[in-house]
């Protein structure tokens, strides 16, 4: 059975604000191994934010369009429930995400999850 290696990418950390200046925060994402058909959940990760005073954060996601169909996006259980979390995913091949909360974010973990079913065998690997 053939699986495929799906690989994502933060193109862009375009703001994370701290008391209004730009905060340095790390986020990333895990590659998973995955088949066509199969749901997948996708937690976007952050290190600890603790102190940095962060109301607001936006970001682009690119990913192979071909391969994966992003189709919900969850914050239950994460570090932006309660706050407002605007989705774009009108352009092919990238979901653009954009919070605003009145509370600061505190800790590290998801920041939200993305839920997404393979569509494409175009990164398959043996």
């Amino acid at each position: 059975m053939r699986v495929a290696r799906l690989f994502l990418f933060v193109a862009v950390m375009g703001s994370v604000f701290s008391s209004g200046a730009l905060a340095q925060v790390t986020i990333g994402i895990d590659g998973a191994s995955l088949r066509v058909g199969e749901v997948v959940e996708i937690p976007i990760e952050i290190n600890s934010v603790d102190g940095l005073d962060i109301t607001s954060y936006q970001f682009t996601l690119l990913f192979p369009e071909d391969v994966l169909d992003i189709v919900g996006v969850e914050t239950a259980g994460t570090l932006s429930e309660g706050k407002s979390v605007i989705v774009n995913t009108d352009t092919e091949g990238e979901i653009r995400v954009a919070m605003a909360g009145t509370n600061a974010l505190s800790g590290s973990g998801s920041l939200l999850i993305l839920s997404g079913i393979v569509t494409g065998d175009d990164l398959f690997g043996e």
